[in-house]
């Protein structure tokens, strides 16, 4: 079973700002309900990419044979692939680097 994690992105520092386990996240999250514009969950896949880094939603990873690809809930695409090493490198995630959500689309 994979480990349910968290991570934040902080709209207002513009930066990741934590890292959490469910447990933690059951605790905090009375407080990130009346922060919502505020701070971004981002869940983590369960996966790791080529060089063993983690991967999470909001992550764009490339993906052999489909170029850069935006990783979502529930993460089927990463799931689905037939092959583990077909998953890449993480090139950034969306809040950081919105350019790579233009360029996936173009």
């Amino acid at each position: 079973m994979r480990e349910t994690r968290f991570r934040v992105w902080d709209n207002y520092n513009k930066c990741i700002d934590y890292d959490f386990s469910v447990g933690e996240f059951n605790t905090l999250n009375i407080e990130l309900e009346n922060m919502q514009e505020a701070f971004i969950l981002m869940q983590y896949s369960g996966i790791k990419d080529k060089q063993g880094k983690e991967i999470y939603e909001g992550d764009v990873v490339q993906i052999a044979g489909y170029g850069p690809m935006l990783i979502e809930f529930p993460f089927t695409d990463l799931y689905t692939q037939d092959d583990p090493t077909d998953i890449g490198v993480i090139l950034g995630n969306i809040y950081e680097n919105q350019e790579l959500l233009r360029k996936q689309y173009e």
